[in-house]
Formats: structure tokens, C-alpha cells, sequence
């Protein structure tokens, strides 16, 4: 900024503007239990508000880490994170070390510009889930330095964990089918010999045996019922 006012400005083309475009950010990150790799773009398509004058360019995020660990109790941590627009990047090299997976601290350093010392706090729960304080002190290395004093940054951080949802078992019971098969075998019978009189003779004893069989065969059938009830 220059310090003159916005009229002299030829980007500016009025004293109220506004303007609308659609913007599209994509990012993969992949992690396993000692490292992690993360890449992301932002303001995929380029789309540019020509009545503001102002125009969308891509930046590129680039950020990777490893957990090595010293000791039981110590944990060292670099990583590093890049950021580009493809016509400039700066760089950041940062290193810190976790004690008893609850106290950490470290140093990072962005190239031609700060050197940040840091200091934080992590609280583990029983559900997996983290929560984070941290806070770092700036100290610019650039010419900026000599207008600035340093920036101060705090850091609130909580991670929870998803439970993946368990699977719905299904069983069937077999000896539910087995009484089932057992009923329809004696319904079966028990249908053959109720239309057994129609195709014998009309003597009494064809009725009378075909009346005591289908009596046999109807008290098999209820207690089976009774006992397929009792298992489902």
C-alpha cells in the first residue's frame, strides 16, 4: 500500500462494487501411523471478477511429516510445508519433539523471512480423540523486520475420532428350518389323505382309515406348529 487514497486507484471503479464467481478447491492427504503427505489447489478454474478488476490464481499447498521416535518418551517430529503460486514459494522446514505423548515443542523456520519458536499442550481421551493448545512466537528475519516487532500465534486444535460402524450379522437358525421342513412334509400328507376318499371306494372302511389317518396326521401337524412357534 502506497498510503494514497482509493480515488487514485485505477482498480478501483467505484466506491460500492460487488461481484460473484464460483471457486473450486481440491485436496488429498494420506496418512499412515508414522508419516503423512498432503497436497491441495486452490481456485481451480480461474475465474475472475473483471467488474473488481481482480483476477483468481492458483496456489499450490504441499505438506509432509514423519514421526520418529528417540525414545519410549520421546517422539522427534519434522515436517515440512511448501506453498507456491508457481511464479513464487516460500518454504517451511519445522522440527519438534513429543514428550510422554503430552507436552511438545520445536523451532520452524520459513526461508528469507521468520524463525518461530513453539510450545504446546495435547490431552488424549479415552475415545481416541485429541485435543491441542500450542502457541509460537514469529520473529521476522526479513527487511520487514525492521517495521515489525514479531507476530504471536495461538493454536486451539481438537481431532475426534470416527468409529467405523459394525457390520449387521445375520444367521439363520437351522433347526427352524428343519421344523419347517417337517411341516410341509406332514401338511402334504395330510392333503393326500383328505382327498384319499374320492379316489377309493365309498366303502366305510376306506372312510374310516382315511379318517383315523387324517386324525394321526392333523395332531402331528399342530404339535410340529406348536413346536415352530416356539423356536422362531
Amino acid at each position: 500500500p502506497s498510503g494514497n487514497s482509493w480515488q487514485l486507484d485505477n482498480s478501483i471503479k467505484g466506491q460500492q462494487m460487488s461481484g460473484t464467481v464460483p471457486d473450486f478447491n481440491v485436496g488429498l492427504f494420506y496418512k499412515t501411523k508414522d508419516l503423512y503427505f498432503g497436497f491441495s489447489t486452490t481456485h481451480l478454474g480461474g475465474f475472475n471478477m473483471e467488474d473488481l478488476n481482480i483476477q483468481n490464481v492458483h496456489h499450490y499447498w504441499i505438506t509432509a511429516g514423519y514421526d520418529y521416535d528417540l525414545s519410549s518418551d520421546i517422539k522427534l517430529r519434522p515436517s515440512v510445508l511448501i506453498k507456491s503460486d508457481a511464479s513464487s514459494s516460500i518454504m517451511d522446514l519445522n522440527i519438534n519433539a513429543l514428550i510422554k505423548n503430552t507436552i511438545w515443542g520445536g523451532l520452524t523456520y520459513r526461508f528469507g523471512d521468520e524463525i518461530a519458536p513453539m510450545l504446546g499442550y495435547q490431552h488424549p481421551f479415552t475415545d481416541g480423540s485429541i485435543l491441542r493448545i500450542g502457541y509460537a512466537y514469529g520473529i521476522t528475519t526479513s527487511v520487514i523486520g525492521n517495521y515489525s516487532t514479531g507476530s504471536l500465534d495461538l493454536m486451539l486444535n481438537y481431532c475426534f475420532k470416527i468409529s467405523k460402524p459394525a457390520p449387521v450379522e445375520k444367521s439363520k437358525n437351522p433347526r427352524f428350518l428343519a421344523s419347517l421342513f417337517f411341516f410341509c412334509i406332514f401338511f402334504c400328507l395330510r392333503f393326500s389323505f383328505l382327498i384319499a376318499p374320492f379316489n377309493f371306494s365309498n366303502s366305510s372302511w376306506a372312510l374310516s382309515r382315511s379318517s383315523g389317518t387324517n386324525t394321526i396326521i392333523s395332531s402331528l401337524s399342530i404339535l410340529y406348529s406348536v413346536y415352530i412357534f416356539w423356536q422362531f
